[in-house]
């Protein structure tokens, strides 16, 4: 099993309650891929901390990784919530 976590840096503009909406689309939109096991995203416990949103989804392999990454559905995430929200990111990939 893999667990693909990542750590987001947020524009400005994103307020509380914009990144409620942003981690409710993440939770759907990624749950939907079909080489998903389990998705959870949420928001950091420390206030004000440089990365207050994560994500993490667990996959059955590297190879289901692969396929996740370019998934449409993945893609359109991206290009949807993550890329016009997002400033920055840490990814790291676990073999759980």
């Amino acid at each position: 099993m893999i667990l693909h976590l990542v750590f987001f840096k947020l524009n400005p503009e994103v307020d509380d309650a914009k990144l409620g909406e942003i981690i409710e689309t993440t939770r759907s939109q990624l749950g939907a891929i079909s080489h998903v096991s389990r998705v959870q995203a949420g928001r950091n416990a420390v206030p004000d901390d440089e990365w207050p949103f994560f994500l993490s989804v667990e996959l059955e392999s590297m190879e289901a990784l692969e396929a996740y990454r370019v998934d449409p559905l993945h893609v359109a995430y991206l290009d949807s919530v993550i890329k016009p929200f997002t400033k920055d990111r840490k990814a790291l990939d676990f073999d759980i």
